[in-house]
């Protein structure tokens, strides 16, 4: 198949720098046009290299007593970073996209100079609104805690239309849900998870026996969690079991699953600094018991989650505070946002985070806490999905892979007609052509 390459993007990207007004006698743009903004730290969407954290091209235009070396040097600069964003977008395009870029891209470069930067103009701008929008773009690391809630059924249907970006869920139960039940295991995977244990006798197995009945039923399962914030209180949603009981527990329900093949999540602690004391002395008191009558042996595991309600630094650090003394761990971000803040800052951790975890190879899978309305959230209304009327807000919208929808976390109004909006990168691509066509007339 033919396809657009990089000597073709770099000749469109060039072509688009020098589409601007040359004054009489000179060889390179006075001005540069195009108002566009993709940056890693804003959009959910990546399409520029971690190289370039923030291109933005804006209108440069000659003004009387600058120098001709200067207005080269910015030049330069924007061409590099102009190239940088406008070939990184083409790596994000689907095959047939691609492939349709490469014929308009041979057909336009036939014309008369002025004709051909024009052309090419255009040609670029239509691949970055398609970076927008691509399907080449999308998560498949992305799921869901499903929290279920018996005032608004109908929120369920949400999570699982048509498009969307969340391939698997978990409830913190045995059993998949019945929100669920008529859509494929290979559609929407379920996770089973251990949120706690009988504390009266931890070598219980009823767990187990509940996840070996739902595979008896047919449904397909690869991946199983430990137990949810042994390390945390009750009162504060935490399992609250000492590592000891945890390790019998473990013994018990985990290591015959990781017989049968399937991975193992280790139990998934707090933020806290006493979660990664909790974490070593469960993985000691599971080796011991394991151990018995026999050499030293490690319990079965095969990735580390992990919670988080802080801002992105923070979680950064825990995650490689995990990654230090867990080499080598493949990690799962199973609970996390940025609580009780302001709405710009915690749009802003929603894709810093979202950015760098479909971007690191350590993180398996993640799932985003906030898949409930606003008025029930218990980490602060802007960090939901949903407004108070079940509308999609700007993080459930990206989160699921599409647009930003412009709702309120907190609105009372009904949604605009349209709750998909169009991807950011799009948007902006829309206002450069507008810019490029005032010019041509």
């Amino acid at each position: 198949m033919r396809r657009l390459s990089l000597p073709n993007c770099i000749h469109a990207s060039l072509s688009f720098l020098y589409f601007s007004y040359v004054e009489p006698g000179n060889s390179f743009p006075c001005s540069i046009i195009g108002p566009f903004h993709c940056s890693l730290h804003l959009y959910p969407r990546r399409i520029v290299p971690p190289s370039a954290h923030d291109c933005a091209f804006i209108y440069l235009k000659r003004q009387s007593g600058t120098s001709y070396s200067t207005d080269c040097a910015l030049f330069l600069v924007f061409l590099l970073l102009r190239t940088l964003c406008f070939c990184s977008a083409i790596q994000h395009l689907s095959k047939s996209q691609n492939q349709f870029l490469f014929f308009l891209f041979q057909s336009l470069s036939t014309g008369s100079r002025r004709s051909d930067t024009i052309q090419m103009s255009i040609l670029n701008l239509l691949v970055l609104a398609l970076a927008g929008l691509s399907e080449a773009t999308r998560s498949n690391k992305r799921g869901l805690v499903f929290t279920p809630n018996s005032e608004w059924p109908e929120d369920n249907k949400v999570w699982t239309q048509k498009g969307g970006d969340l391939t698997w869920y978990y409830n913190y139960g045995s059993r998949p849900s019945a929100a669920f039940a008529d859509i494929p295991q290979e559609q929407f995977e379920f996770i089973p998870m251990m949120w706690g244990i009988d504390k009266g006798n931890p070598n219980s197995t009823d767990w187990l026996n509940e996840v070996k009945t739902v595979i008896d039923s047919g449904v397909k399962i690869t991946h199983a969690m430990g137990f949810n914030e042994p390390d945390g209180k009750a009162e504060w949603g935490g399992s609250d079991i000492d590592p000891h009981r945890a390790a019998i527990a473990w013994v018990a329900n985990f290591e015959p699953l990781g017989k049968m093949g399937i991975k193992l999540g280790l139990p998934v602690c707090t933020g806290s600094p006493d979660g990664l004391t909790w974490t070593k002395q469960f993985m000691a008191n599971c080796s011991e018991i394991v151990s018995q009558g026999g050499p030293k042996k490690n319990c079965t595991w095969d990735f580390l989650p992990v919670h988080w309600y802080d801002n992105f630094g923070g979680l950064m650090s825990h995650i490689g505070e995990r990654r230090a003394n867990f080499p080598g761990a493949e990690i799962w971000v199973t609970e996390y946002a940025l609580a009780h803040q302001d709405l710009q800052p915690t749009q802003q951790f929603y894709n810093q985070t979202s950015e760098t975890f479909d971007r690191e190879t350590y993180i398996g899978r993640y799932s985003y806490f906030g898949a409930f309305r606003s008025q029930k959230s218990n980490v602060g209304p802007n960090a939901t999905f949903l407004d108070t009327k079940g509308k999609l807000t700007d993080i459930g919208s990206w989160y699921l892979g599409f647009g930003a929808t412009g709702v309120n976390p907190q609105s009372k109004a009904a949604n605009p007609k349209g709750s998909r909006g169009l991807a950011p990168t799009a948007v902006a691509g829309a206002a450069a052509a507008g810019v490029v066509l005032a010019n041509l007339l």
